[in-house]
Protein backbone atom coordinates (compact mmCIF):
# COMPACT_ATOMS: atom_id res chain seq x y z
CA UNK A 1 0.00 0.00 0.00
CA UNK A 2 1.50 2.77 -1.07
CA UNK A 3 -0.27 5.70 1.17
CA UNK A 4 1.07 2.88 4.16
CA UNK A 5 2.98 4.68 7.27
CA UNK A 6 6.47 3.33 8.45
CA UNK A 7 7.13 1.92 11.88
CA UNK A 8 7.79 4.19 14.66
CA UNK A 9 10.42 4.45 17.80
CA UNK A 10 10.20 6.33 20.33
CA UNK A 11 12.78 5.96 23.04
CA UNK A 12 14.16 7.29 26.53
CA UNK A 13 15.81 10.41 25.42
CA UNK A 14 12.52 11.62 24.09
CA UNK A 15 11.01 11.39 27.91
CA UNK A 16 11.03 13.60 30.80
CA UNK A 17 13.81 12.81 32.55
CA UNK A 18 11.86 12.22 35.99
CA UNK A 19 10.04 9.60 33.84
CA UNK A 20 12.91 7.14 32.16
CA UNK A 21 14.27 4.13 33.15
CA UNK A 22 10.50 3.23 34.40
CA UNK A 23 7.25 1.66 32.78
CA UNK A 24 4.39 3.40 33.71
CA UNK A 25 0.47 1.65 34.38
CA UNK A 26 -1.76 4.75 32.94
CA UNK A 27 -4.72 2.22 32.85
CA UNK A 28 -6.03 3.86 36.36
CA UNK A 29 -6.46 0.54 37.63
CA UNK A 30 -4.49 1.31 40.61
CA UNK A 31 -4.36 5.32 40.76
CA UNK A 32 -6.16 8.53 39.19
CA UNK A 33 -3.29 9.13 37.36
CA UNK A 34 -0.49 6.85 35.59
CA UNK A 35 1.46 5.38 38.77
CA UNK A 36 4.91 3.24 37.92
CA UNK A 37 3.80 -0.26 37.05
CA UNK A 38 4.02 -3.13 39.61
CA UNK A 39 4.74 -6.96 38.09
CA UNK A 40 3.87 -8.56 40.91
CA UNK A 41 0.28 -8.47 40.48
CA UNK A 42 -1.02 -12.13 39.61
CA UNK A 43 -2.52 -12.49 35.81
CA UNK A 44 -6.84 -13.26 35.78
CA UNK A 45 -8.00 -16.36 37.57
CA UNK A 46 -8.62 -18.60 34.47
CA UNK A 47 -7.45 -21.37 35.48
CA UNK A 48 -6.96 -23.52 38.67
CA UNK A 49 -3.54 -22.74 39.57
CA UNK A 50 -3.57 -24.67 43.00
CA UNK A 51 -4.85 -28.42 40.99
CA UNK A 52 -1.75 -27.03 38.24
CA UNK A 53 0.77 -27.01 41.09
CA UNK A 54 -0.44 -29.71 42.52
CA UNK A 55 -1.09 -32.12 39.40
CA UNK A 56 2.00 -30.76 37.97
CA UNK A 57 4.10 -30.44 41.24
CA UNK A 58 7.16 -33.32 39.14
CA UNK A 59 6.60 -32.51 35.78
CA UNK A 60 9.76 -32.24 34.32
CA UNK A 61 9.38 -28.99 32.27
CA UNK A 62 8.77 -26.56 35.12
CA UNK A 63 9.34 -23.77 32.96
CA UNK A 64 5.95 -24.68 31.28
CA UNK A 65 4.28 -24.82 34.98
CA UNK A 66 5.47 -21.29 35.64
CA UNK A 67 4.24 -20.35 32.52
CA UNK A 68 0.83 -21.42 33.99
CA UNK A 69 1.08 -20.34 37.43
CA UNK A 70 2.56 -16.76 36.63
CA UNK A 71 1.31 -16.19 33.29
CA UNK A 72 2.70 -16.96 29.86
CA UNK A 73 6.06 -14.69 28.82
CA UNK A 74 7.94 -14.44 25.24
CA UNK A 75 10.86 -13.77 27.28
CA UNK A 76 11.60 -10.66 25.10
CA UNK A 77 13.84 -8.19 26.19
CA UNK A 78 13.18 -5.43 24.49
CA UNK A 79 14.32 -1.64 25.27
CA UNK A 80 12.08 1.24 27.06
CA UNK A 81 10.60 2.54 23.97
CA UNK A 82 7.09 2.69 22.61
CA UNK A 83 7.44 1.14 18.73
CA UNK A 84 3.92 1.21 16.79
CA UNK A 85 3.98 -0.75 13.61
CA UNK A 86 1.65 -0.49 11.03
CA UNK A 87 -1.33 -2.62 10.09
CA UNK A 88 -0.32 -5.29 7.64
CA UNK A 89 -2.30 -4.57 4.33
CA UNK A 90 -4.22 -7.78 4.55
CA UNK A 91 -6.21 -5.98 7.51
CA UNK A 92 -8.77 -4.45 5.25
CA UNK A 93 -10.03 -7.48 3.67
CA UNK A 94 -11.04 -8.88 7.13
CA UNK A 95 -11.65 -5.55 9.62
CA UNK A 96 -15.18 -6.96 9.73
CA UNK A 97 -14.18 -10.08 10.76
CA UNK A 98 -11.37 -8.47 13.07
CA UNK A 99 -13.25 -6.00 15.33
CA UNK A 100 -15.78 -8.89 15.67
CA UNK A 101 -13.27 -11.29 17.03
CA UNK A 102 -11.48 -8.67 19.59
CA UNK A 103 -15.07 -7.39 20.73
CA UNK A 104 -15.48 -11.15 21.23
CA UNK A 105 -12.75 -12.25 23.52
CA UNK A 106 -13.27 -8.51 25.35
CA UNK A 107 -16.88 -9.70 26.40
CA UNK A 108 -14.89 -12.31 28.03
CA UNK A 109 -12.69 -10.27 30.01
CA UNK A 110 -9.39 -11.79 28.25
CA UNK A 111 -9.15 -8.21 26.29
CA UNK A 112 -9.62 -4.98 27.52
CA UNK A 113 -10.05 -1.65 25.85
CA UNK A 114 -9.11 1.61 27.07
CA UNK A 115 -9.90 5.14 25.48
CA UNK A 116 -5.76 6.00 26.05
CA UNK A 117 -2.06 4.45 25.87
CA UNK A 118 -2.53 2.13 28.92
CA UNK A 119 1.02 1.22 29.67
CA UNK A 120 4.29 3.98 28.88
CA UNK A 121 6.11 2.81 26.97
CA UNK A 122 4.80 -0.13 25.19
CA UNK A 123 4.23 -1.70 21.91
CA UNK A 124 1.73 -1.25 19.87
CA UNK A 125 1.26 -4.35 16.91
CA UNK A 126 0.30 -4.36 13.66
CA UNK A 127 -3.01 -6.61 12.68
CA UNK A 128 -3.74 -8.40 10.05
CA UNK A 129 -6.47 -11.02 8.27
CA UNK A 130 -6.27 -14.81 6.66
CA UNK A 131 -8.83 -16.08 4.95
CA UNK A 132 -9.98 -19.29 6.22
CA UNK A 133 -9.95 -22.43 3.83
CA UNK A 134 -13.60 -23.71 5.26
CA UNK A 135 -15.24 -19.91 5.83
CA UNK A 136 -13.86 -17.53 2.92
CA UNK A 137 -16.79 -14.75 4.78
CA UNK A 138 -15.07 -15.46 8.42
CA UNK A 139 -11.24 -13.85 8.31
CA UNK A 140 -8.77 -14.85 11.16
CA UNK A 141 -7.02 -12.56 12.79
CA UNK A 142 -2.87 -12.29 12.80
CA UNK A 143 -0.62 -9.69 14.74
CA UNK A 144 2.61 -8.96 13.44
CA UNK A 145 5.26 -9.94 15.75
CA UNK A 146 7.91 -9.35 13.38
CA UNK A 147 7.66 -5.78 13.03
CA UNK A 148 9.54 -3.35 12.94
CA UNK A 149 10.75 -5.57 9.93
CA UNK A 150 13.08 -2.67 9.11
CA UNK A 151 15.81 -0.85 10.67
CA UNK A 152 13.40 1.97 13.08
CA UNK A 153 15.39 3.55 15.73
CA UNK A 154 14.31 5.57 17.95
CA UNK A 155 15.96 9.56 18.47
CA UNK A 156 18.45 8.12 20.96
CA UNK A 157 20.05 6.23 17.70
CA UNK A 158 18.94 2.82 20.09
CA UNK A 159 17.16 0.30 17.51
CA UNK A 160 13.66 -0.95 18.03
CA UNK A 161 13.50 -4.85 18.21
CA UNK A 162 10.92 -6.83 16.77
CA UNK A 163 9.49 -8.92 19.64
CA UNK A 164 9.78 -12.10 17.47
CA UNK A 165 13.49 -11.03 17.50
CA UNK A 166 14.02 -10.33 20.84
CA UNK A 167 12.42 -13.31 22.16
CA UNK A 168 14.97 -15.25 20.00
CA UNK A 169 18.12 -14.10 20.78
CA UNK A 170 20.28 -12.54 23.59
CA UNK A 171 19.70 -9.23 23.75
CA UNK A 172 20.78 -7.03 26.72
CA UNK A 173 18.32 -4.01 26.73
CA UNK A 174 19.92 -0.36 27.87
CA UNK A 175 17.74 -0.06 31.16
CA UNK A 176 19.21 -3.64 32.55
CA UNK A 177 22.11 -2.13 32.69
CA UNK A 178 21.61 0.44 35.28
CA UNK A 179 19.82 -2.07 37.70
CA UNK A 180 22.63 -3.12 40.23
CA UNK A 181 20.28 -4.77 43.06
CA UNK A 182 21.28 -8.24 43.68
CA UNK A 183 18.39 -10.04 43.08
CA UNK A 184 18.00 -8.41 39.59
CA UNK A 185 21.69 -9.18 38.69
CA UNK A 186 21.27 -12.92 39.65
CA UNK A 187 18.40 -13.33 37.53
CA UNK A 188 20.17 -12.03 34.42
CA UNK A 189 22.80 -14.61 35.02
CA UNK A 190 20.07 -17.40 35.23
CA UNK A 191 18.78 -15.96 31.85
CA UNK A 192 22.48 -16.11 30.67
CA UNK A 193 23.08 -12.11 30.31
CA UNK A 194 25.02 -10.46 29.55
CA UNK A 195 26.39 -12.44 26.90
CA UNK A 196 30.27 -12.89 26.59
CA UNK A 197 29.19 -12.85 22.64
CA UNK A 198 26.32 -11.44 22.13
CA UNK A 199 24.14 -12.29 19.45
CA UNK A 200 24.36 -9.39 16.84
CA UNK A 201 19.91 -8.27 16.38
CA UNK A 202 19.70 -8.52 12.52
CA UNK A 203 23.38 -8.64 11.16
CA UNK A 204 21.39 -9.90 8.03
CA UNK A 205 22.74 -13.52 9.15
CA UNK A 206 21.09 -16.87 10.53
CA UNK A 207 21.61 -17.53 14.49
CA UNK A 208 20.81 -19.78 16.98
CA UNK A 209 17.61 -19.44 19.23
CA UNK A 210 18.04 -18.88 22.86
CA UNK A 211 15.12 -21.32 23.09
CA UNK A 212 15.97 -24.99 23.55
CA UNK A 213 14.37 -27.23 20.45
CA UNK A 214 11.15 -28.80 20.80
CA UNK A 215 10.94 -32.25 19.96
CA UNK A 216 8.13 -33.00 17.90
CA UNK A 217 6.86 -36.31 16.59
CA UNK A 218 7.90 -36.78 13.40
CA UNK A 219 5.91 -38.06 10.39
CA UNK A 220 7.97 -41.22 10.28
CA UNK A 221 7.35 -41.84 13.92
CA UNK A 222 3.22 -41.63 13.85
CA UNK A 223 3.72 -44.14 10.27
CA UNK A 224 5.41 -47.17 12.50
CA UNK A 225 3.14 -46.26 15.62
CA UNK A 226 0.37 -47.00 12.62
CA UNK A 227 1.55 -49.84 11.23
CA UNK A 228 2.12 -51.49 14.58
CA UNK A 229 -1.37 -50.48 15.96
CA UNK A 230 -3.09 -51.70 12.47
CA UNK A 231 -0.97 -55.12 12.31
CA UNK A 232 -2.50 -55.55 15.88
CA UNK A 233 -6.25 -54.54 14.55
CA UNK A 234 -5.89 -56.72 11.69
CA UNK A 235 -5.21 -59.57 13.92
CA UNK A 236 -8.02 -59.22 16.09
CA UNK A 237 -10.44 -58.14 13.41
CA UNK A 238 -11.30 -54.68 14.29
CA UNK A 239 -10.85 -51.15 13.34
CA UNK A 240 -8.11 -48.82 13.72
CA UNK A 241 -9.66 -45.22 14.81
CA UNK A 242 -7.73 -41.94 14.52
CA UNK A 243 -8.58 -38.72 16.55
CA UNK A 244 -7.88 -35.45 17.94
CA UNK A 245 -9.47 -32.61 19.71
CA UNK A 246 -8.53 -28.97 19.80
CA UNK A 247 -9.94 -26.10 22.47
CA UNK A 248 -11.54 -22.82 21.21
CA UNK A 249 -9.51 -19.99 21.59
CA UNK A 250 -6.33 -22.11 22.81
CA UNK A 251 -4.09 -19.46 23.68
CA UNK A 252 -6.16 -17.02 24.67
CA UNK A 253 -6.93 -19.60 27.86
CA UNK A 254 -3.14 -18.95 28.79
CA UNK A 255 -3.03 -15.46 30.52
CA UNK A 256 -0.42 -12.97 29.88
CA UNK A 257 2.11 -12.12 33.15
CA UNK A 258 1.61 -8.81 33.88
CA UNK A 259 5.16 -7.60 33.22
CA UNK A 260 4.80 -8.15 29.58
CA UNK A 261 1.14 -6.55 29.03
CA UNK A 262 3.22 -3.76 27.83
CA UNK A 263 4.42 -6.01 24.70
CA UNK A 264 1.04 -6.89 24.07
CA UNK A 265 -0.76 -3.26 22.47
CA UNK A 266 -3.25 -3.55 19.41
CA UNK A 267 -4.56 -0.37 18.11
CA UNK A 268 -7.81 0.28 16.03
CA UNK A 269 -8.97 3.60 17.34
CA UNK A 270 -9.30 2.03 20.81
CA UNK A 271 -6.20 0.94 22.86
CA UNK A 272 -5.93 -2.60 23.51
CA UNK A 273 -4.14 -4.92 25.85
Amino acid sequence: MRDRPGPIAIGQSEFQSWARGRVWDCTFDQSPCCVVSSFHHPPLEIIDRAEVQRSLAHYPDQSLVSHLLLGARTDADVELQFVLVPHLTTLPFGFKSVISEVDRLESYQWYRSFPSIPYAPMYLNGQGATARKLEPDRWRRTTEGGGPRQATFDAGGVRALSLNEAARVYHMPEHFLSDQRPEFLSWLRQRGLPRANPIPPSDGRKHPTKWPKEVKPALEDVMRDMAVLGRAAARWDTALYCSNDDIKDYFNHLVVTTSELRHRGRADGRARA
